[in-house]
């Protein structure tokens, strides 16, 4: 008798727990909708502000000249850890050192002369000679260089001013093209938030599934 009871009150409690996560697992959902909405509307915004600035400056475009090749410093890094969290660093922060910052870069014309120079040196034995001698010297003079650069260094010399990706389509920036950033950069900051909403709900259904299961096994005849 006295278990009989006790397993009822198990039995309810079980219930009381569940009923309690459902609220919460529909409250979640609610604001999972919310703000997936929002981050539709803030990511038109975006594409429809950026659409708006072509439209007024058809010579917009990214300045491939200055940025191909770079290795770009993100201003936006998502920490994962028991929730996803996001760091912001203003356009104008210094960025750590970086790695890359003393490898010379090289133009598609100068690539495209390189080439034509390898193909040369393939037919022509003198050529090859000429080639592998001023690679050598070229390579002695890049590393006396690159360890003047280095001992000459200081840490505020090999930090690196993170940039506003903005300035990436000039100097002269059509007022559209910062709001279509603001609505992008507002559509990431909601959708850290989904995807801490999307985890929690995830953990309550592992713990809905769990009380099921000791609801099921206390249904069964002992």
């Amino acid at each position: 008798m006295d278990s009989g009871i006790e397993e009822s009150a198990s039995t309810d409690q079980l219930h009381l727990q569940i009923d309690r996560l459902l609220c919460q697992y529909f409250e979640l959902y609610r604001e999972y909708l919310i703000y997936m909405e929002q981050v539709g509307k803030d990511v038109r915004k975006g594409y429809s502000k950026f659409i708006g600035a072509r439209i007024r400056d058809p010579a917009l475009m990214l300045g491939t000249a200055s940025y191909a090749g770079r290795r770009m410093t993100p201003l936006i890094t998502i920490s994962e850890g028991r929730m996803l969290a996001m760091t912001e660093q203003k356009p104008g922060d210094t960025a750590g050192p970086q790695p890359d910052s003393n490898k010379k870069k090289v133009s598609p014309i100068a690539m495209m002369r390189q080439r034509a120079l390898v193909k040369a040196a393939e037919r022509d034995p003198r050529m090859k000679k000429i080639l592998e001698e001023k690679k050598k010297s070229s390579t002695k003079e890049n590393a006396e260089l690159v360890k003047d650069k280095i001992d000459a260094s200081t840490p505020e010399e090999s930090a690196k001013i993170l940039e506003d990706p903005v300035r990436w389509f000039g100097c002269l920036i059509p007022p559209e093209v910062r709001n279509a950033r603001g609505g992008f950069l507002t559509a990431l900051k909601k959708l850290v938030r989904v995807a801490n909403i999307r985890r929690d709900m995830h953990r309550i259904e592992r713990e809905i599934q769990v009380h099921q299961n000791t609801l099921t096994k206390l249904a069964k005849p002992s």
